[in-house]
């Protein structure tokens, strides 16, 4: 009895850590615990088995034992940084993949690896909305942002993010909205619009801004490497088609789990390189969808804020960056071009040193090309 209740109990149990690790926010010991995790799952179920099935797991078992091992030899040679973040900064979020569980304030550190040199050590305040919180007017026309880590404005305080400083410059006239968080992508705009999941925040709508950037393509077509959760869609007859969640469609959804690792990182991701057209036929697609609803819906246009990549990362899909943004103005959307060039800001820093996203400085500097836009648009 015992031995039975001990075959069923320890495949749950590894199950179950399996399930907390896929739940759990990301760190650099993720892919190393799926893969130990896969191993122990498949020990134990060789060493039940008989005949052809025990040799099958315990060449897979082997397999698996080489990729940890290997996989902690990649974490080690990668040196990235060490990320700590609160339970319940980043969880499963219905519709949305992910998203702060409570509100609250969370902090963040970031650690450079080896010297464990601070990066930043910031607080995010998170509203009764689960948004990071702005500043601004409880009753003026709203003015919304989406977007991923740098509208949001990780590595940096409250005050220094995209939308506050949009606000600050506009002397909070408006009610000035976060709705954009880490790993986000078109789909998480697009799914929020067309179920009105942020309509309580929404009133008295002015101004839609989305801030992008060519290699958002990747998250729209469900290939990055973190967006399991994401709602996935695919193009049908040239319109976004809402297809349940990226983890729905198999193959990719596996490809993930292995493309989140510092092994694929390391050993393979460095011979590929950018996006295809049709990833990035997608991601033009949902943003104009995205500005269509926020045009027949909410009355306001939806302007994108797009971010040069530059670095050839646009080879692979045979499509200019200019070509992207000319093809948005075309749908409907309002394009400001983010890029910002060094020589205006001698000495001050775009981009968190050892992190990337962008400073204070840079958020200022687009949120005043995102109020001189504000200024030109029809008067209601």
């Amino acid at each position: 009895m015992i031995l039975r209740l001990a075959r069923l109990a320890i495949p749950v149990a590894i199950l179950a850590a399996l399930y907390y690790v896929y739940d759990a926010p990301y760190t650099n010991w993720s892919g190393f615990l799926y893969f130990a995790l896969g191993f122990a799952l498949a020990v134990h179920f060789a060493v039940l088995a008989r005949g052809w099935g025990r040799n099958t797991l315990t060449i897979v078992a082997s397999l698996l034992f080489f990729l940890a091992g290997a996989e902690a030899v990649a974490i080690f040679s990668e040196s990235r940084p060490i990320d700590i973040r609160p339970r319940g900064y980043s969880a499963s979020r219905p519709e949305l993949g992910w998203g702060p569980e409570y509100p609250g304030t969370f902090r963040q550190v970031k650690l450079a690896a080896g010297t464990r040199e601070t990066i930043f050590d910031v607080s995010y305040t998170i509203d009764s909305h689960r948004n990071r919180a702005v500043t601004s007017s409880e009753t003026g026309p709203t003015v919304a942002f989406f977007g991923d880590s740098m509208t949001f404005g990780t590595g940096l305080n409250d005050a220094d993010t995209l939308p506050q400083e949009f606000a600050d410059l506009t002397d909070r006239k408006y009610h000035v909205v976060n709705l954009a968080f880490p790993g986000y992508g078109p789909q998480q705009m697009l799914r929020a619009l067309e179920l009105g999941l942020q309509d309580a925040v929404l009133k008295n709508p002015r101004l839609f801004v989305y801030q992008t950037a060519a290699w958002h393509a990747e998250r729209a077509a469900c290939v990055a490497s973190f967006v399991l959760r994401a709602p996935r869609y695919i193009l049908v007859n040239g319109e976004p088609a809402y297809q349940g969640t990226c983890f729905g469609n198999f193959l990719p959804a596996m490809g993930q789990l292995i493309a989140n690792t510092s092994l694929f990182r390391v050993f393979i991701s460095r011979t590929l390189r950018g996006t295809t057209r049709e990833d990035v036929e997608l991601d033009i697609a949902m943003m104009i969808r995205a500005g269509k609803i926020a045009r027949e819906k909410y009355g306001v246009p939806l302007a994108i804020l797009y971010l040069p990549t530059g670095r050839g990362y646009l080879e692979r899909a045979g499509i200019t960056e200019a070509e992207i943004m000319n093809r948005l103005r075309s749908g409907g959307l309002l394009v400001v071009d983010g890029g910002l060039k060094r020589e205006d800001f001698a000495g001050q820093p775009l981009a968190i040193p050892g992190d990337g996203h962008p400073t204070g400085i840079a958020n200022r500097a687009r949120a005043e090309m995102l109020r001189q836009l504000l200024a030109t648009l029809p008067s209601r």
